[in-house]
């Protein structure tokens, strides 16, 4: 037996080792993880949802945007027909689940349209994400505060620094996730 597995692992290498057995199942893995990764984009929903981080994801929201959004929220999110998506004034909640959660369905009383069947759940996602990374972004000629005030974490801290009678927003923000 161990002249036949000279033979075959160390003369002909007809077989390999095991460390380079183990380096082909790692380079199978990570393509493996990567396809996995692929398709898990597109089960995203307003129960699991969480804000994208990179400057990728939120470039093709920026670009989802301005290719749907801009005639009733305006360039900047500065807010037209629609209400101004640049301060902490909400109409149907500000944390990334319920702006997905409105992308999603739309508000068909106001004239916004459900976008999911436009949009694939990972671009809901995205889109969400730059409307997050608008706020306190001021442009001019932003329309007057609507809704209810919602305070992230994020801008809960920037108050915090800015001004010492800031309110705790823990009971009122959804709780900050970051991706993996």
């Amino acid at each position: 037996i161990s002249i036949i597995y000279l033979f075959n692992y160390h003369i002909i290498r007809s077989s390999p080792l095991q460390s380079a057995e183990y380096l082909i199942e790692v380079e199978q893995a990570a393509i493996d993880k990567e396809a996995y990764l692929k398709t898990v984009a597109d089960r995203v929903d307003e129960s699991n949802v969480v804000a994208l981080l990179t400057s990728n994801d939120i470039n093709a929201g920026a670009n989802l945007f301005q290719a749907n959004c801009v005639a009733c929220h305006g360039k900047y999110g500065e807010g037209t027909v629609g209400p101004n998506l640049t301060d902490n004034y909400w109409l149907h909640g500000g944390g990334i689940k319920s702006i997905f959660k409105t992308i999603k369905y739309g508000v068909p009383a106001k004239g916004m349209i459900a976008w999911q069947a436009q949009f694939k759940p990972g671009e809901m996602q995205q889109l969400a994400s730059f409307i997050i990374s608008l706020q306190g972004s001021n442009p001019a000629g932003a329309k007057a505060a609507q809704g209810d005030l919602y305070i992230n974490s994020i801008n809960a801290k920037k108050s915090a620094i800015n001004d010492s009678t800031a309110h705790d927003s823990a009971a009122t923000a959804e709780p900050k996730v970051t991706p993996y």
